[in-house]
C-alpha cells in the first residue's frame, strides 16, 4: 500500500525500518530486502536494521511470565522459535531471496534522527512494530522530538484485553520500556489499539477478490500468511487486521469516524500488568507528566475495505521516474 501511494506521490516513503518482533532480525532483512525487490522500490526505498532484543524484557522471562501471569493467545512472535545464527537457519522465502538489495549499514535509529532532521514537522513515523528502534532515537537525540510530525501506531489494549498476554497486546508487551520512553514525549500521537482493529474482521471474500484481481506476485506470497492458513482451517470464518488500518489512515483519514483523546501511558512493573497500554482522562490541571494521544475507537468498513481492496489489487508498475518530488502530505 505504501509503495503504490509512493510511486503516485501521495506519500514520499523515506525508508523501511526494521526490528525484532513478530520475526528476529535476521529474518526480517530476508523477508525485507525480498519486498523491496519484488516492488522494484529498492533504489528509492532504503530498509535499515535496528534493534535485535527489547531495551529490558529478555525471552528469559517468557516461561515465567506465562506460568505466574498467564497467557493469551499464544502468540510470542520471534520468542516462539530459536534465534536463526546465519542464513542456514532462515525460513525460506517461496520466490527465493534478495538478489540486488542490500541493508544499509547504518542503524535505523540513526536513519530516524536524520530524516526527522531533514524533514523537520513533515515526518509521520508508522509505527506496526515494537517501538524500541524509535525509543533509542528519542534518547541518543532528543532534539528530534519537537521536529517529528506524528507517530500512528499498531499498538496497545487500552479497554479490552491484551492478546498475547491477558493484559497486553503484543507491539507493546514486546518492549514496553521503550513504548514508555515513546509515549511519555509531547508527540502528535495516534493509536490503531486492539479495541478497534478487533471489531472489524474480514471474510474470505475479500481477500478472494485481492487473488483474483491483484498482482500475480500477491496470489504466490498469500498461501505463506497467517491470514490463508486460518481460511483454509476455517472457511467460513473471518480474520483480524492490523497494519492494513494504520496504512490505509495515512492514506484516508477519513476511514476514521470515531476516536477519544486521552492520556497515554505504559506499565512496565514486572507484573500481572506488565506491559498493558493505560489511558487517562486528559487533566484539567494542565500536566503533561503523560501526554494526550488520539485513540481511534470507530472505522468506517465499508470505505477502509474499499481502499485496501484498490490498493492491493493495483498492478506493480515499475518506477519510472529519476527522482522523487516531495509530496504534499506528510511523510511516513
Amino acid at each position: 500500500m505504501a509503495a503504490q501511494a509512493d510511486r503516485e506521490h501521495r506519500i514520499d516513503l523515506l525508508g523501511v525500518t526494521l526490528v525484532t518482533g513478530n520475526v528476529w532480525l535476521r529474518q526480517q532483512r530476508a523477508y525485507a530486502n525480498k519486498a523491496v525487490e519484488r516492488l522494484e522500490i529498492e533504489k528509492d526505498v532504503p530498509v535499515f536494521a535496528g534493534s535485535n532484543a527489547p531495551l529490558v524484557h529478555s525471552h528469559a522471562t517468557l516461561e515465567q511470565e506465562k506460568a505466574v501471569f498467564g497467557a493469551g493467545d499464544n502468540y510470542w512472535g520471534a520468542w516462539s522459535q530459536p534465534e536463526p545464527m546465519g542464513d542456514v537457519d532462515l525460513t525460506p522465502l517461496p520466490d527465493g531471496p534478495a538478489r540486488r538489495n542490500h541493508i544499509r549499514p547504518e542503524h535505523a535509529a540513526d536513519f530516524i534522527i536524520r530524516s526527522v532532521r531533514q524533514n523537520p514537522h513533515q515526518v509521520t513515523i508508522v509505527a506496526i512494530g515494537p517501538l524500541t528502534n524509535i525509543a533509542l532515537a528519542i534518547r541518543k537525540a532528543p532534539d528530534i522530538v519537537p521536529l517529528i510530525g506524528r507517530i500512528v501506531f499498531m499498538a496497545g489494549a487500552f479497554d479490552v484485553a491484551g492478546n498475547t498476554m491477558p493484559a497486553a497486546e503484543f507491539n507493546v508487551w514486546f518492549d514496553p520500556e521503550a513504548a514508555r520512553i515513546v509515549v511519555r514525549e509531547p508527540i502528535a500521537m495516534t493509536f490503531f489499539p486492539l479495541d478497534v482493529t478487533q471489531a472489524y474482521p474480514a471474510d474470505k471474500a475479500m481477500f478472494d477478490q485481492i487473488i483474483r484481481s491483484g498482482d500475480p506476485a500477491i496470489a504466490k506470497l498469500y498461501p505463506q500468511t497467517m491470514i490463508a492458513e486460518s481460511f483454509t482451517a476455517h472457511p467460513g470464518g473471518a480474520v483480524h487486521l492490523y497494519d492494513q488500518f494504520v496504512m490505509a489512515y495515512i492514506l484516508d483519514p477519513s476511514i476514521v469516524k470515531g476516536s477519544k483523546e486521552r492520556l497515554v501511558d505504559v506499565d512496565t512493573t514486572f507484573g500481572p500488568s506488565y506491559g498493558k497500554s493505560l489511558a487517562y482522562a486528559p487533566s484539567p490541571s494542565g500536566a503533561r507528566h503523560l501526554q494526550p494521544a488520539q485513540i481511534v475507537t470507530a472505522l468506517d468498513w465499508n470505505a477502509f475495505k474499499a481502499l485496501y481492496v484498490a490498493e492491493m489489487t493495483k498492478p506493480f508498475t515499475p518506477q519510472l521516474r529519476p527522482g522523487k518530488s516531495p509530496p504534499a502530505r506528510r511523510r511516513p
